[in-house]
């Protein structure tokens, strides 16, 4: 086991599969049961002891700053101003060098029950959830270990699907910044969602599948 070190939190996206809610707003400053998405993600993380949070923004990234001052010493916002042009691949690229044993979250992510944890073991995993029906999903293909072999364009029927939180651990962190960099000088990688990497990658980024209770799919 290893203590969790950080989390950061990709928030600059415009959020159009939400409009018209974000005309006017980010997507992880809408509010769920009278509380942001963002927000709720900061104080679980809180609770478990993990206090250097970085918020990825972009899209009226001026929004989240009260976040710097209600939570001061503990959250830092870090702009993206290349949000509009690129994919959230753009977002990591730019906080790469924070990435150790680290938590990566979406904004727009919304858990009913605190699934962080101060520490993780030393294996890197992504959040799943299963549906009965097929989902237009990266649908996750697992070996009998629970390491992820193959990633599917749609889930099917039963199959878990990417949602949620995903864990680096340090040992994973320097070949994925090194592959991240690689990719990321050509321009086409630009239009990826940073899970695109992973996927294209999988073979030789050692990630696991992690099903965990509590999460609530929006």
């Amino acid at each position: 086991m290893r203590k969790v070190e950080n989390a950061i939190i990709l928030a600059a996206g415009m959020g159009s599969r939400m409009i018209p809610l974000t005309y006017e707003k980010p997507k992880g400053l809408i509010k769920v049961r009278g509380e942001t998405m963002v927000e709720r993600q900061i104080k679980q993380l809180l609770a478990v002891g993990i206090d250097k949070i970085i918020v990825v923004t972009g899209y009226l990234a001026e929004q989240f700053d009260f976040l710097q001052e209600k939570y001061a010493g503990q959250v830092s916002c870090i702009y993206n101003p290349e949000y509009e042009a690129k994919n959230n691949i753009a977002s990591l690229y730019l906080v790469r060098q924070y990435l150790g044993d680290t938590y990566l979250l979406s904004a727009d992510n919304y858990y009913t029950e605190n699934i962080f944890r101060s520490e993780e073991t030393e294996r890197s995993w992504y959040c799943a959830v299963r549906s009965k029906a097929a989902k237009s999903e990266w649908g996750l293909v697992a070996d009998e270990s629970g390491r992820i072999i193959d990633v599917k364009k749609q889930a099917a029927a039963g199959q878990p699907y990417m949602y949620g939180a995903v864990f680096f651990s340090r040992e994973r962190t320097k070949e994925f910044c090194r592959i991240l960099e690689q990719e990321y000088e050509n321009p086409v990688s630009h239009d990826w969602l940073w899970e695109e990497l992973l996927i294209r990658h999988i073979q030789e980024l050692e990630f696991y599948l992690h099903e965990e209770g509590g999460q609530a799919v929006l």
